[in-house]
C-alpha cells in the first residue's frame, strides 16, 4: 500500500518503559491480513518543519520530496490491527536519551500526525514448522509478543528476551506474554561480552533445524552473533529470520546502510 497519514486516536503509559499509541487513518482500509509483528516504517516531522511530507513509491523505491521537507523516517512493528476500526497500534520504547519516535510517542496528543509505510512483506517465522524460538530486546517486545499470540502457543518452546536490568522489568514481560512458562530473561549488554548468549545457542541445539523456525530481532551484535552461530550449523534459510533493528552507539539514520547489508548478507 502507499504511504498515508495517521492520526492519533489515544495513547497508554505501560509500566514507565513503553508507550502505546494507537492511531487510525482512511489508509488503513487497505492493510493485508495476517500482520502481526510485521515491520513498518513511520514518518516524523524535523525541527523546523511545518507540513508532513511523504515520499511516494516507485518501481525504484522511494521518490522524496525536496532535501528540506524529508522528515524523519523509522521502522516499528505492528502491535495490534483493529481492522473493524482501522487503528493501528504501536508501542514505542521510552529512550531516556530522547529521539525523534521515543519523543514524538511520550509527548503526543490526541490528533497529532504521522507518516506512515508499509507493512513490509516478510514473514517472520515459517509457519509449517513444529517448533518455534524467538529472541529479542525491549525493541523486539511487541514484535515478539504479536507474533506468540498469532499462532499455535504449542509450537513455541522458548522466548528469550534479552532486558536491561530495571525493576519494571518483571511486570512488563507479564503484561506482554500473560501465562507462557517458556521464558527466559536475560541481562542485556551492551559492551561485547556476549557470552551469556551460550545459553540460547545451547537451547536451539535441542532442537530439528528442518522443522524449527527462529526469529531474531534486537541489538545488532547480539544478532549477528546468534545468526552467525545458526549459519555455521546451516540452518535453512527459510527458518531463520534475523534482523537487528539498532546498533548501540549509533545513531539510526546512520545505522540505516548497516542493517540492510546485514539483512542482505
Amino acid at each position: 500500500m502507499n504511504t498515508t497519514l495517521l492520526t492519533v486516536v489515544s495513547k497508554t503509559l505501560i509500566h514507565g518503559l513503553i508507550q502505546r499509541v494507537v492511531f487510525k487513518g482512511d489508509g488503513l482500509g487497505n492493510m493485508p491480513s495476517n500482520i502481526a509483528g510485521l515491520h513498518i516504517k513511520l514518518f516524523f516531522l524535523k525541527p523546523g518543519q511545518v507540513e508532513l511530507c511523504l515520499p511516494t513509491r516507485t518501481e525504484n523505491g522511494f521518490k522524496w520530496p525536496e532535501e528540506g521537507k524529508i522528515p524523519f523516517m523509522r521502522n516499528y512493528s505492528v502491535r495490534y490491527f483493529d481492522r473493524n476500526n482501522n487503528h493501528l497500534t504501536v508501542d514505542f520504547v521510552l529512550h531516556n536519551s530522547g529521539g525523534p519516535a521515543s519523543d514524538f510517542a511520550r509527548y503526543a496528543n490526541i490528533g497529532d500526525v504521522i507518516g506512515f509505510d508499509g507493512p513490509g512483506p516478510a514473514k517472520l517465522i515459517n509457519e509449517k514448522c513444529s517448533n518455534v524460538i524467538l529472541f529479542g530486546d525491549l525493541s523486539a517486545l511487541p514484535a515478539i509478543a504479536a507474533i506468540s499470540e498469532s499462532i499455535n502457543r504449542k509450537k513455541i518452546r522458548g522466548i528469550f528476551l534479552d532486558l536491561p536490568n530495571h525493576d519494571a522489568i518483571r511486570p512488563l514481560v507479564a503484561e506482554y506474554f500473560d501465562s507462557f512458562d517458556t521464558i527466559l530473561v536475560l541481562n542485556q549488554k551492551l559492551n561485547g561480552e556476549l557470552e551469556y548468549l551460550n545459553v540460547v545457542n545451547e537451547f536451539i541445539t535441542n532442537f530439528s533445524m528442518t522443522d524449527t523456525s527462529v526469529f531474531l530481532a534486537g541489538e545488532h551484535a547480539s544478532v549477528v552473533y546468534i545468526r552467525r552461530f545458526l549459519r555455521a550449523k546451516q540452518w535453512p534459510k527459510e527458518n531463520l529470520y534475523a534482523v537487528p533493528y539498532w546498533r548501540h552507539a549509533t545513531a539510526e539514520d546512520n545505522y540505516r546502510q548497516e542493517r540492510h547489508a546485514v539483512i542482505d548478507s
